[in-house]
């Protein structure tokens, strides 16, 4: 089940489809979002991705069809190469946070 810490994390987490590929995307907690004053970098996005359902082949010529461990370096490489996933990814981010943050402000009024 695991610890306390990674079941609130895992709530931050939310699965994503960008140009065919699974990517688990964690929202920025709202100490880091302030940190960003507004401005959602391209870094900020790679850095919320944590997990992908991609077969090997998709990232690499020649790979095999298994999906390999989430590799945050590797991914980084990956999509540094392929503007629209990063792009796609960056849409999905900022839908998350302000799903989290209309559903905070709903919260408050209550």
């Amino acid at each position: 089940m695991g610890s306390l810490a990674d079941r609130v994390r895992a709530a931050r987490e939310q699965w994503v489809s960008v140009e065919g590929h699974e990517f688990l995307i964690r929202r920025p907690t709202r100490l880091q979002l302030s940190k960003l004053a507004g401005v959602v970098t391209s870094d900020a996005v790679i850095g919320c991705v944590v997990g992908w359902k991609t077969p090997e082949n998709k990232l690499v010529p020649g790979g095999g069809g298994e999906v390999p461990p989430f590799d945050p370096e590797a991914f980084r490489e990956w999509v540094e190469d392929d503007i629209d996933i990063l792009v796609g990814l960056t849409k999905n981010l900022k839908d998350l946070i302000e799903r989290y943050s209309r559903d905070k402000e709903a919260a408050e009024k209550n």
